[in-house]
């Protein structure tokens, strides 16, 4: 549907629920909490942010999340989620968006029985790197891009990527438009990020997304963030610092790894461009013996190394450190909701991933594993 203007005004929120039905919660955020709701006229389910206006402390929120309205309601691409309706009562500012049922990319990669080619992971990364460049293009910033926000339609093979959590995405005006609040997640910070949070910067600018990218094409083809270390300031520190390097021992190409280099370039003005990126041969049809073979890091499969990266990020976040790992970003639940799953009806061509597993099959915690690959990369 999409909303050409303002919220749609509700006498109370009593009438927003004679709408839609109401499900699970599904996710919760630093001031609002996302629901799952049915609407009661076509019956199809979407995922409502509901901010409580009420408390005098949210009045910022407010104007935070009616940003992420704005910015919303102007990106119509099918690669990045889709905001349904507004509405809003006395005490509700409530955003109704399209559901992604499949989940995150990453969780699909890491329990998928198929075979894990770079030829998958260029085609996944050139529609990541798309969707951010019709942002671009429209005058959008995202300023948080990172695993848990690249998701999946639904649970089928023909699923499709959904750029998601536009609640720190701001408008631009032009391309060269700078920026001094610092926000997003601390392990997928830009340099120019942590160096204006220290006080070394005033501003940066759109390319904060392109070290985004960059950062999750390494995750995509090694399986791991390269800047994760075992506390915020060590990982600040590996970030402006630039300290990674690529694992000795893998068979990714050396076009990939240089996309890679290009985009978390420290320098913000040296950095590629969305249209940079693109225009780079990695995202050319592959040659003879180029991203056919099962990709491997270390005598290990990415496959496998990515299930370690989500459980431990699962850990963290069950362990209260992804609480404090994030800056105003919206949390959102990993996988699809019961009441989602139940009346779903495209997802009957597949069946629903796997549990993970935090150990490895050697007996290893998972946290244990993907640091030991880590550190033989930096060697």
């Amino acid at each position: 549907m999409g909303c050409k203007k303002g919220p749609i005004q509700l006498e109370n929120d009593k009438s927003f629920w004679g709408l839609y039905e109401k499900g699970e919660t599904i996710g919760r955020g630093h001031f609002a909490k996302v629901k799952l709701v049915r609407e009661r006229e076509s019956g199809e389910f979407f995922a409502a942010k509901i901010l409580d206006k009420s408390l005098e402390e949210h009045q910022e929120d407010y104007e935070s999340m009616m940003r992420e309205f704005d910015v919303l309601r102007s990106l119509h691409h099918k690669n990045i989620v889709n905001l349904h309706q507004a509405y809003e009562s006395q005490s509700s500012l409530i955003l109704v968006c399209q559901l992604a049922t499949g989940g995150e990319l990453m969780h699909r990669i890491a329990e998928d029985n198929e075979v894990y080619t770079e030829s998958e992971a260029r085609y996944h990364l050139r529609t990541i790197t798309e969707a951010i460049g019709f942002m671009h293009t429209d005058g959008v910033v995202h300023r948080d891009l990172k695993p848990e926000n690249i998701l999946l339609s639904d649970k089928t093979s023909e699923a499709h990527i959904l750029v998601a959590d536009f609640g720190l995405g701001r408008f631009v005006e032009s391309q060269q438009t700078k920026m001094d609040t610092v926000c997003g997640t601390h392990h997928y910070l830009a340099p120019e990020l942590v160096k204006c949070d220290r006080g070394e910067l005033e501003t940066y600018d759109k390319s904060v997304d392109v070290w985004g990218i960059g950062l999750i094409a390494f995750i995509m083809l090694f399986g791991y963030n390269p800047f994760l270390r075992d506390s915020n300031m060590a990982t600040h520190e590996a970030i402006v610092t630039c300290k990674y390097a690529f694992p000795k021992d893998d068979n990714i190409s050396k076009c990939a790894k240089d996309l890679i280099k290009r985009m978390l370039c420290l320098d913000a003005k040296k950095r590629i461009t969305v249209e940079q990126a693109l225009a780079h041969p990695f995202f050319a049809e592959p040659g003879p013996g180029d991203g056919s073979d099962a990709l491997s890091v270390n005598q290990n499969g990415v496959r496998s190394v990515m299930k370690e990266f989500n459980a431990r990020r699962a850990v963290m976040k069950l362990t209260g450190m992804r609480g404090k790992n994030r800056r105003a970003s919206e949390e959102m639940a990993p996988d699809a909701p019961t009441l989602a799953a139940a009346g779903a009806k495209d997802d009957k061509k597949s069946s629903p991933a796997k549990g993970r597993s935090v150990m490895t099959r050697r007996g290893k915690s998972n946290s244990e594993e993907v640091q030991n690959i880590a550190a033989k990369a930096s060697k």
